[in-house]
């Protein structure tokens, strides 16, 4: 059947200006629709009128220019530091967030409080940031666990999973506990996050 032949005219110009036509198998509706919007932005088809607006989905960010760079959501990828997605779902958008945040311990706080905290928040006390607030933490350590964030978000997990577990046989056979159940929990935080995004 010819397409405009249920009466729309926007399918009568898109049958008249098509060249070809291209398939991509992709493997659940999440994706398809996350492909969808990613090739709307990138190529703005004049007669597609949805997905237009640059806030369907989510970015993990992280921004350049702090000597302690926060991870951040964010609806637009930044021009100022490195940016991962977007992810067509916003709870496991925030749920990667919090794992990495046990494993690695990125702040998410904002500059101003970072600048002005005198004790350690209750991200620093259960154990979802290293606390460059108030503790003297060496910028190295704290550039290393930006380091492996961004490598678990381009999807190289098994080798930080094998170093961990390294680190906990080690301080475990060496009875420092507290180090080997850091490791621990990076470890189970990292296996949950082992499932990389197909698009």
């Amino acid at each position: 059947r010819r397409p405009g032949a249920d009466g729309r005219r926007r399918l009568a110009k898109l049958w008249e200006g098509a060249q070809s036509v291209e398939f991509r198998i992709t493997e659940n509706e999440r994706e398809a629709l996350l492909l969808e919007d990613l090739l709307i932005k990138r190529f703005q088809p004049p007669l597609n009128v949805l997905l237009k607006d640059d806030k369907s989905f989510l970015y993990l960010t992280i921004p350049s220019g702090h000597e302690f760079p926060p991870i951040r959501l964010a609806r637009k990828a930044s021009k100022l530091g490195v940016s991962f997605g977007p992810y067509p779902s916003a709870r496991a958008t925030r749920e990667t967030k919090r794992l990495l945040k046990l494993a690695f311990g990125l702040r998410d706080c904002s500059d101003a409080t970072l600048a002005n905290r005198t004790r350690p928040c209750l991200q620093k006390e259960i154990g979802l940031c290293l606390g460059p607030c108030v503790e003297s933490l060496d910028s190295g350590a704290y550039e290393a666990a930006v380091q492996g964030t961004k490598n678990v978000l381009a999807g190289k997990v098994a080798t930080i999973i094998q170093k961990e577990e390294v680190v906990m046989a080690e301080a475990s056979s060496c009875q420092e506990y507290e180090t080997a159940l850091h490791a621990r929990n990076r470890v189970r935080a990292l296996e949950k996050l082992k499932d990389p995004q197909g698009i």
